[in-house]
């Protein structure tokens, strides 16, 4: 008897040194990087289903420049922002997927097209955090990682469910908060950036990329957003963000896809946009491919534009609810960043 005891003790103490091994080892994916987990989740399941009105895809320039809640303001649309950092269309078309089963009120969908030419796979950590910032935030995790391995051939499956499995890359890469549970911070959804830096963005400074290449993979996405779009009876919105590192060749295949698609894209590195838009390249930008907030601010002042001349039937009455979570954040955007100005 006295051996069984020890034997279930053992094991007992076994079982909780593996878990808590593996908490240590779990990647913090869903508390890294403007907390993305609490971030999607509460656009996903905070607002009522039917006030969402249009919705945003797309990668950090996207993530840093759309301010949702200023949108917002300036139109009374709700409007959401699913975008993040080094986003793929591969993981843009499964959030967008995972948020129209319960957001069933979304009839545009403003969508980056960055990912046609640039190329984002799960190939390495800091690529691999971003597939992970998804996993850990749909609902539908097993087709999610199930689609990744059809894709990519990357098995995330017994690493996501027992991450002690991962200590081989682990171990050398743990920090501090690694070892205790950081609590879910309910913050604001949008994401912004304070700081400058002064761009040189001179005439010409676009040039021919001989070794252009679209991705196909990014294509391929692309186009599932935008079929699943098109039999959710949703329009899509191409744009472009200011950046520095365009190619010509880029732009006009962003252009040709759009037009191939018969979709309007919006063009802020053309020469016209960029001035009308107001963009000063001494105050608006954080780096050289990233808006900070109040280049942000312009850009979402165009967006506002464009849905209340093109959608001014998406101001309509929501719910109180809905309209309490961005009034409660409008307070938290100034008081946090405009009273620096």
């Amino acid at each position: 008897m006295k051996r069984l005891v020890k034997t279930l003790v053992f094991n007992l103490i076994l079982i909780l040194i593996i878990l808590y091994t593996g908490n240590i080892l779990r990647e913090k994916w869903e508390y890294n990087d403007g907390q993305y987990k609490t971030r999607y989740q509460m656009m996903r399941d905070d607002f009522n289903n039917n006030d969402i009105k249009s919705i945003f895809l797309g990668s950090s320039g996207a993530f840093t420049a759309i301010n949702q809640t200023k949108i917002f303001e300036e139109t009374e649309v709700p409007t959401v922002n699913l975008a993040h950092l080094l986003q793929s269309p591969f993981t843009s078309y499964h959030l967008f997927e995972d948020f129209i089963k319960e957001n069933e009120g979304v009839e545009v969908l403003f969508l980056d097209i960055l990912g046609l030419t640039r190329e984002v796979t799960p190939n390495n950590h800091e690529r691999e955090t971003r597939f992970y910032n998804a996993l850990v935030s749909i609902k539908d995790k097993e087709k999610y990682l199930n689609e990744l391995k059809a894709e990519f051939d990357k098995d995330f499956r017994i690493s996501y469910y027992m991450p002690i499995l991962k200590y081989h890359d682990r171990w050398n890469r743990l920090k501090s908060q690694d070892f205790f549970e950081i609590d879910e911070v309910n913050t604001i959804t949008s994401y912004q950036l304070t700081k400058v830096a002064d761009i040189n963005y001179e005439d010409g400074y676009m040039k021919e990329d001989k070794d252009f290449k679209k991705s196909d993979i990014g294509e391929k996405y692309l186009m599932k957003i935008l079929d699943l779009a098109k039999s959710n009876d949703i329009d899509v919105v191409f744009y472009i963000l200011p950046k520095m590192d365009y190619s010509l060749n880029e732009i006009e295949e962003y252009h040709k896809f759009a037009q191939r698609h018969n979709a309007p894209i919006i063009d802020f590195t053309s020469d016209q946009l960029f001035n009308q838009v107001g963009i000063d390249i001494k105050t608006d930008f954080a780096d050289t491919i990233h808006l900070n907030y109040e280049g942000g601010k312009k850009i979402s002042k165009y967006f506002s534009n464009y849905i209340v001349e093109n959608y001014p039937h998406l101001q309509t009455d929501i719910s109180q609810s809905t309209r309490d979570i961005f009034e409660r954040e409008i307070r938290i955007i100034k008081a946090k960043y405009e009273k620096q100005q």
